[in-house]
């Protein structure tokens, strides 16, 4: 993890993106694609907007798997706008 820190600290991070805690990959991994999959289980609401590639853009810059994440990314920004 990108800080050193116990799962349940790491996954309580109050900080956009768990940037405190978790490197991006940790973070689209164990909080965003659980999350929104926990929303789409129980038929909640999604949120209103948001658009995660931009932040994966700045983050992965050095990253040797950018391209392949943000081709993820930017197909769940796009799925978004679609339904929403």
């Amino acid at each position: 993890m990108a800080n050193k820190c116990t799962v349940s600290k790491c996954l309580a991070s109050k900080e956009p993106f768990a940037i405190d805690a978790l490197a991006p990959t940790e973070w689209l991994q164990w909080i965003f694609i659980p999350r929104m999959q926990q929303l789409v289980d129980a038929r909640l609401p999604l949120p209103e907007t948001f658009e995660i590639s931009p932040y994966f853009e700045e983050a992965l810059q050095e990253q040797a798997c950018r391209d392949d994440i943000l081709k993820l990314t930017r197909a769940i920004d796009v799925l978004y706008r679609i339904i929403h």
